[in-house]
């Protein structure tokens, strides 16, 4: 299996960005600076020491603050609610008072990992893959350690609804209800819908929405593919639905997203 890690960059470039996305989740590592950040509606000032969490749902705009901004920015696979992985949960979950923004101590510690992980990516040589996941999970582990707010959900239960996450991203074509997914994983449906809402900030139909878009996203900026077809891949019932529904979470219509992340 290919590494959880998709790339690793260390930068000192001062660019701002304005509001963009990507699909994958992301970790950016401040090494030295300050910006001001915005993911979602959210709105953070991150300085030296701080880790930023953005899930591949979240678009997010970025502001620098100082002369000198020094970062690592690891992307994740898109697809890490299927590897039933506690530590990764953190990635894509936003329950309530989630911060995406989090002061890591011991900087040298955090640097240090950084540091192995960009020689790992960069050498490539022996078991670089494997090596390259111990790496980040041992980052995630002093994520944990030092804000053990984070660790709010039994492991039982988080699994379960990493297994529904994960149903809805490889399914999000598909027409799905709630009464569906209660039965195929053999849960109550009230129970799934209040500890789906719990873990990942989302109704079960809200998080379907947020895949679909997602991936109409990642259409959008990669394909010329016409946009009726992408609504129909997407599993949206018509073009005006989606078109509102990608407005509401994006706040561009689908034909702005394009002319904007055009790869």
């Amino acid at each position: 299996m290919a590494p959880i890690i998709q790339s690793i960059r260390y930068s000192q470039s001062i660019d701002h960005l304005s509001s963009h996305f990507h699909d994958c989740h992301q970790l950016l590592y401040i090494e030295e600076g300050q910006i001001r950040i915005t993911i979602g509606e959210e709105h953070y000032t991150a300085v030296s020491g701080d880790l930023i969490i953005i899930s591949r749902f979240e678009g997010h705009s970025i502001q620098i603050e100082s002369s000198v901004y020094k970062r690592y920015t690891l992307r994740i696979r898109p697809d890490i609610s299927g590897m039933e992985n506690r530590l990764l949960s953190v990635l894509v979950n936003r329950p309530a008072r989630f911060r995406h923004v989090l002061s890591l101590s011991g900087s040298q510690e955090v640097t240090l990992l950084l540091k192995q992980l960009m020689s790992e990516w960069t050498a490539r040589q022996d078991f670089w893959d494997m090596q390259l996941d111990h790496l980040l999970y041992s980052l995630l582990i002093c994520l944990y350690r030092q804000h053990p707010e984070l660790k709010q959900f039994k492991s039982d239960m988080l699994l379960q609804i990493q297994a529904v996450q994960s149903y809805l991203e490889e399914n999000y074509h598909h027409s799905c209800s709630l009464s569906e997914l209660s039965n195929q994983f053999h849960l109550s449906a009230s129970y799934l819908s209040h500890q789906f809402k719990h873990i990942t900030g989302l109704s079960v139909i809200g998080y379907l929405t947020a895949c679909r878009i997602a991936a109409a996203k990642r259409m959008l900026a990669e394909t010329n593919m016409d946009i009726g077809k992408i609504v129909a891949e997407c599993g949206f019932s018509d073009s005006s639905n989606f078109s509102r529904k990608f407005r509401a979470l994006t706040g561009l219509t689908p034909t702005q997203f394009r002319a904007n992340n055009k790869q």
